[in-house]
C-alpha cells in the first residue's frame, strides 16, 4: 500500500536531492548548477512511481467496479450507502443510487444545498438516509450496496441481508441481492429448522 512505498521514495529523492545539493555546492559552473538543481524535480515521477500507482490504486473505484461489473446483471442498481465512491458511476457506466442525510458525499456544495429539491427530480438517483434497509430487505430488483470500509454498523447490517462481494482500503460492496435470493434463503432456513425441531 502507500505506507509501504513511503520509504523507498523518501530515500531515493532524498539521496537525489543531497547528491544535487552537493555538486551545486562544489561545482560553481553555471550550466551545471542549472542540472544539479533540476535533477531532484526531475526524478519524482521515476522514484516516487510506486507511491503515484498505491495512490492511484487506493483513490481509484476501478478494483470495486471490476468486482461488482462480474456480478451486475443489466438494469440492476448499484446502491452507495453513506459513502460515495466518486469514479464508480464512470467505471461501471451507469448511475449509482445515493442513501445519504445530506449529500455531501457528493463532495458538491450546489447539491447539498438543494438536496430536498433535487430527490424530487424524476430519475434522481438521490435517496433519503434510510431508503437503502427495506431496499436491501426486499429487493425486488437486483442490487448491489457500496458502503464506507470503516462504518461497521452499515456493515453488519448488510452482512446480514447480502454476502459481501468485496472490501477495499476505503469501501465495501455487498451483493447481489434479489428476491429469489431472499426466498431461497428463507426456504434454507425454514428446512433447518424444520430438521433442528423433528
Amino acid at each position: 500500500g502507500i505506507r509501504d512505498a513511503i520509504p523507498g521514495t523518501a530515500a531515493a529523492l532524498g539521496a537525489v536531492a543531497v547528491i544535487c545539493g552537493a555538486v551545486a555546492l562544489l561545482v560553481r559552473r553555471r550550466d551545471v548548477l542549472l542540472v544539479a538543481l533540476a535533477a531532484p524535480v526531475a526524478t519524482i515521477p521515476i522514484a516516487g512511481g510506486e507511491l503515484m500507482r498505491q495512490i492511484g490504486r487506493e483513490r481509484s473505484s476501478a478494483e470495486l467496479a471490476a468486482a461488482i461489473a462480474r456480478v451486475l446483471p443489466p438494469g440492476a442498481d448499484v446502491v452507495a450507502v453513506a459513502a460515495f465512491p466518486l469514479s464508480l458511476p464512470f467505471y461501471l457506466r451507469q448511475p449509482v443510487l445515493l442513501a445519504s442525510a445530506t449529500g455531501a458525499e457528493l463532495t458538491s456544495n450546489y447539491l447539498v444545498r438543494d438536496l430536498a429539491r433535487w430527490r424530487l427530480v424524476p430519475g434522481s438517483p438521490l435517496r433519503p438516509a434510510d431508503w437503502w434497509h427495506d431496499a436491501a430487505v426486499q429487493c425486488g430488483r437486483v442490487k448491489v450496496f457500496v458502503t464506507r470500509a470503516d462504518d461497521a454498523q452499515t456493515r453488519a447490517v448488510l452482512a446480514a441481508q447480502v454476502p459481501l462481494l468485496v472490501a477495499t482500503a476505503k469501501f465495501a460492496a455487498y451483493g447481489p441481492c434479489a428476491r429469489s435470493d431472499l426466498a431461497s434463503r428463507r426456504r434454507r432456513l425454514r428446512s433447518r429448522r424444520e430438521t433442528f425441531h423433528r
